[in-house]
Formats: C-alpha cells, structure tokens, sequence
C-alpha cells in the first residue's frame, strides 16, 4: 500500500474515531453525569478518576486494537500521548478525560467495523469466484453432454424410406464411469431389393483407442458393404484392419447379418460375438458358428449360418454389457444369457419398440443395482416376410 493512500485511509479512520469518541463522551455525560447533579465528587477528585481511567481504556486500547484489526497502533499512540498530556489539567474535568479514553475505545471499534467490512469484502470476492468456477463447470458438463449425444446419435443406425416394410430400433449406452462413447458399435445400410445388412461389434478395451478402433470398423464394415464385397472377404479385410493395430491385447467381436424379408431368410457371420436372437411367438438363440474374434490370428474360416424367418419377427443383437452385469446387486454370479431370454419371454417385451428396448435394459441395470460396468449395444431389426 503506497505512504499517500495509507495517510488517506488514517486521516478518514482518524476523523472517524473522533466523531465516535465525540459521540460516546456526550452520551455518557448526559446518561450519568448530568442526572448526579451536585450528588457528584468534588471536581479535581472526578478529574483524577478520569485521568486514570482514561489510561486504562487506553492501554487496552492499544492492545486490543492490533488483534482487532487495527491499522498498527499508530491511532493508539496518538490517543495515549493525548491522554498523557491531559494527565495533570484536573480542571478540565471528567468529560476530557473520559472523552480521550473513549477516543481509545472507538479505535477498536473502527478497527473492528474495517476488519469486519475487510473480510466482507473478501468474502464476496471468494464468492464470487466460487460461483464463477462453479459456472464454468456447468458450463463444461453441458458442452461434454451435448457432444456426447451429438457421438451417440452418429452411432444409432437409420432406414431410409425404400425400407419402409423393416424398422430399427436401437440402443446404445456407455458403461459405468466412462466416457460417453466406447468400444460398441453398430449399423445398418440398405441393400437393393429391400434387403439390409447389418453389423454389430464390440472392440476389447475402454477409452478412446477402443471407440476409435470402433468407429474405423464401422466406416470400413460400410464402404465394404456398399461396394458389394462378398460376405468372406469382407470380415478378413475387417480381421486384417484389426491385426495393424498389432497390440496382443487388441481385438473384436463382431456379428454381421445381410437380412433378405422378400425371401424369408437372413445370412449371419459370427466373430467370437454373443449370438442374437430371433423373436417370433418365444424368443429363441441363433445357433450361428462362432469363430475366434477378430484380430486374433491372420487366417481364420468364418461360416456364415442361415436362419428361416417367420411371418412377423424380429432379430435382436446385443453387445456382452447387456448380460456382464450381476444377477442381482451382492450376487457374484453375472446375469447371463438365459436370463435374457427369460426377460424377453415376458409379455411386456415380447413385441419390442424403443420404449420397451428401454425398459428392458432398465430392468437389467436394476438387477445389476448399479449403472452397468461395460459399454451396451442393442440393435433390433423388426419385419414381415411374405
């Protein structure tokens, strides 16, 4: 603090504490002085008293003023030698000497009001910051959870109009404290003559490795597809994608499907992945070969299997999130596939739309008593075949 601004800020605290003492000494000569009338001591015995007085309230003053806050004890030396000299004109009387001791006491008083407006002020100021890094981070929240519905809309696949005799329903939600886009993946591109191709993955890992993995499978799995590369060379072009990553501990699961409604069929190929279902009147697992994951060894022979579709049916995929959770909150033992299939044999789910997709992976969640460890993927293709 610069020597002008202190001498400001003493001169005002002085002024201050003269009008207060002023005040104070009026006070007390109108409250008790006044009333005693000619009941009081002679005059130079009350001059003596205030004398004392006066040193005492202003000692404790000065020792009391520090530890309030006060500005040094510069007011408090002032006050003491200003008493001091007053200590022998006994004529003056009580008022005088009274006055000089309050004169110390309002010296406290203003250093505890500065004190008091000084941490006021820098309680406002922590405040203030509080709220602005409060509002930041809500601020932070709400941008990261735009952009992770923004990343999770991408990944839910869409049917154009040509399509209009299936319908997809699909869900994708990321596991327990992480990122709002992992490893799962999934999507669907039309195919001339109402047919659809379907994929659905699952990369090993969590973080952004995994979801990029994902994501490269997903785009390659699509440009693939839309060229027309056959069902065998398409999941080893996938395969040797996953070896350039050439980390051991990386690799895929995948179930890929190309579903033909007109002819009643649908064509799988199953990379180490959870084997769908088909839902017509009970739910019933897909028996599908299953070959070793993707990136695992360079050469693998992937069969595809078939399956007759119904009248009305409806084809669910899933990633392993869905059945890893427990079977209930303290139990060790996981949820598992078959209780899957009990849960879709319920009524309520029996004809799944998104509403009942939800409610299902709800009820599973709720089983798990907590938000489910691993990333969950479900795809649901519903349809009439002639």
């Amino acid at each position: 603090m610069g020597s002008e601004r202190y001498l400001t800020i003493l001169a005002y605290r002085v002024r201050a504490q003269h009008w207060l003492a002023l005040a104070l000494a009026v006070v007390i000569e109108v409250a008790v002085l006044v009333p005693l009338g000619s009941l009081l001591p002679p005059r130079h015995i009350l001059g003596i008293a205030g004398s004392l007085i006066a040193v005492i309230v202003v000692v404790t003053g000065m020792l009391a003023g520090p530890l309030m806050g006060l500005l040094t004890g510069t007011s408090g030396g002032i006050v003491f030698f200003f008493t001091v000299a007053h200590l022998g004109e006994v004529s003056s009387g009580p008022t005088v000497m009274i006055a000089a001791g309050l004169w110390a006491i309002s010296g406290v008083i203003c250093g505890v009001i500065a004190d008091a407006l000084r941490r006021s002020a820098a309680q406002r100021r922590r405040l203030a910051v509080s709220l602005a890094r409060e509002e930041a981070t809500r601020r932070a929240h709400e941008e990261r959870a735009r952009l992770a519905a923004t990343l999770t809309a991408s990944l839910l696949p869409r049917l154009p109009d040509t399509h209009a005799d299936l319908e997809l329903i699909s869900l994708y939600r990321p596991g327990e404290r992480r990122l709002s886009l992992g490893g799962d993946f999934m999507d669907a591109v039309p195919l001339p003559g109402d047919k659809l191709a379907v994929i659905i993955g699952d990369v090993a890992g969590h973080g952004p490795a995994a979801a990029a993995l994902g994501a490269s499978l997903r785009a390659s799995w699509r440009s693939l597809i839309l060229a027309g590369v056959p069902s065998d060379q398409l999941i080893a072009t996938l395969n040797s994608l996953v070896l350039l990553e050439q980390q051991p501990e990386i690799y895929a699961t995948a179930c890929l499907g190309w579903i033909d409604p007109r002819e009643g069929r649908a064509t799988l190929l199953s990379a180490g992945h959870p084997k769908p279902f088909l839902i017509a009147h009970t739910p019933t697992r897909i028996e599908v070969a299953s070959s070793l994951p993707l990136g695992v060894l360079e050469t693998v022979d992937w069969q595809p299997g078939r399956v007759a579709l119904p009248r009305r049916w409806s084809l669910f995929f899933y990633t392993d999130g869905l059945t890893e959770g427990n079977a209930w909150p303290t139990a060790a033992e996981r949820y598992g596939e078959k209780r899957l299939m009990t849960l879709l044999c319920n009524g309520s789910f029996g004809y799944l739309d998104q509403t009942a997709l939800k409610q299902l992976v709800e009820e599973i969640t709720r089983a798990n008593g907590s938000p489910l460890p691993d990333d969950v993927a479900v795809l649901v293709v519903r349809g009439q075949s002639p």
